[in-house]
């Protein structure tokens, strides 16, 4: 997990700052504790007027507490079955509107099994909505009572959303394809922790292959702690700075650069979303963003684990379908068998992704070489400029050097975790299990001619 010494980095540029031939330093103003503190506590203070979007939110991330205005929640009957076999459907109706499975160009469709007249067991419904296709990875318990939800997949869009819960945690992790018709695309991920017990609500964002990673903590005002990293060896930053209701930079924030040659470390008084300007800021608000730092990195820990439910709930149910010639009448088989795949529901975008992946260590080669260069030439001149001996100079840069290779190193493994999650996922990790469970039989899954087949040996 990242652990950043913000102090010890920023004590070696002041040193850097002193020794390299300044004749003064810039004299910044101190901020007291007593500031920060009462800026805390207006940011993190409740907000009526941001109250509802909040209860909307988690609302729909966790179908309990108040019901939103126009929610419609009702039981049909699957196109596809001929005996009773209700299964789950809601919707939020605008006035006048109807919920979508009213609409008649709507369709919908269960492929698991059936009792009492309620859908049962695990499976995927099927909704074609004005062309678009989604289906729903989830358990029924037999009876009229809303399923667990999975894993969800919208065809069209490129959406796949794995589910994980536990009350009072609710976790989910979207990933996110765009393609141009000239093979180009970018694949983002989200992973994001609702925790009612606290009411929080923590998220990360990034791409695969980039080089930006952003991690939140938002408050019931919609406030947020804003995290953002960059990796690329050229220009590492990570930057600490909270944010408003509309996403703005607000009250006090922090950043450290490296550029691979040149490094700096700021503490900001942020006056307007555009216009900020350099403070000292107190150790105990240094500590307080320490302090959210970690609980983040903790908070997500516990999402990866629920998420994990998903990836069960996924190999449980390939268990039952993966078999043959993997086709139903109802929905193209191409789709309906992706998820058979060896990896699974992102098996289309595989190769999307190493090539993302192959990219960006390309551009990370590069800019280690101009580094390099750079380096050497700035070396080159700081002997032409000192004594070999002036050994306070040459120590503060190695202080300072030593403070931003930890930052360096911990940004860098924050980006390797965030690629083993995403190789792990397109493996449905934990990995399925080839024989499904009997030691005896192997199962392999392929793709032919628009339909996929599974064979056991």
């Amino acid at each position: 997990m990242l652990k950043i010494s913000i102090s010890r980095v920023l004590f070696g540029f002041l040193m850097t700052s002193l020794l390299a031939g300044c004749q003064s330093v810039p004299i910044h103003e101190t901020i007291s504790s007593e500031t920060t503190d009462a800026f805390l506590a207006q940011f993190t203070a409740n907000n009526e007027a941001t109250q509802k979007d909040w209860k909307r939110m988690v609302r729909n991330t966790t179908k309990t507490g108040e019901k939103m205005e126009g929610e419609v929640v009702s039981w049909m009957q699957p196109l596809n079955k001929k005996d009773s076999c209700k299964t789950y459907m809601g919707d939020v109706v605008k006035k006048g509107g109807i919920p979508w499975w009213e609409n008649p160009d709507s369709r919908f469709y269960w492929d698991g099994d059936c009792r009492n007249g309620y859908a049962y067991g695990i499976g995927r419904e099927f909704s074609v909505i004005k062309g678009e296709v989604t289906s729903w990875l989830v358990d029924y318990s037999g009876e009229q009572k809303e399923p667990t939800n999975y894993l969800v997949v919208n065809y069209d869009r490129k959406e796949i959303n794995f589910i994980g819960k536990s009350h009072p945690y609710y976790a989910d992790l979207t990933y996110t394809v765009q393609t141009s018709p000239t093979g180009k695309g970018a694949i983002t991920i989200n992973q994001t922790l609702l925790d009612l017990s606290e009411d929080r609500f923590y998220g990360t964002f990034s791409q695969i292959g980039g080089d930006s990673f952003k991690k939140q903590l938002m408050l019931p005002n919609k406030n947020s702690y804003f995290t953002e990293y960059n990796i690329n060896p050229t220009e590492s930053n990570i930057r600490y700075f909270p944010r408003n209701d509309k996403f703005e930079p607000m009250g006090y924030g922090m950043g450290i650069n490296d550029n691979g040659v040149a490094k700096n470390v700021r503490q900001i008084h942020i006056l307007s979303p555009t216009n900020s300007v350099d403070v000292i800021l107190p150790e105990s608000y240094l500590n307080h963003w320490r302090e959210v730092d970690g609980k983040i990195n903790s908070k997500l820990a516990i999402g990866e684990k629920l998420i994990q439910e998903s990836y069960v709930a996924i190999n449980k149910y390939k268990r039952r379908i993966c078999k043959d010639s993997v086709q139903v009448d109802f929905i193209d088989n191409e789709i309906y068998g992706r998820i058979c795949l060896k990896n699974g529901e992102l098996e289309p975008y595989t190769a999307l992704i190493e090539d993302l992946q192959a990219q960006q260590e390309k551009r990370h080669v590069k800019a280690r070489e101009d580094i390099a260069v750079r380096r050497q030439q700035s070396m080159n001149q700081a002997i032409a400029q000192r004594q070999a001996d002036d050994v306070a100079f040459s120590n503060a840069i190695n202080n300072f050097s030593n403070g931003m290779y930890n930052f360096s190193q911990d940004a860098y493994r924050l980006n390797q975790n965030q690629a083993q999650l995403t190789n792990s996922l397109i493996n449905s990790s934990p990995p399925p299990s080839v024989n499904f469970g009997r030691p005896e039989v192997q199962t392999n899954c392929f793709s032919v001619a628009n339909m996929v087949r599974c064979r056991t040996q």
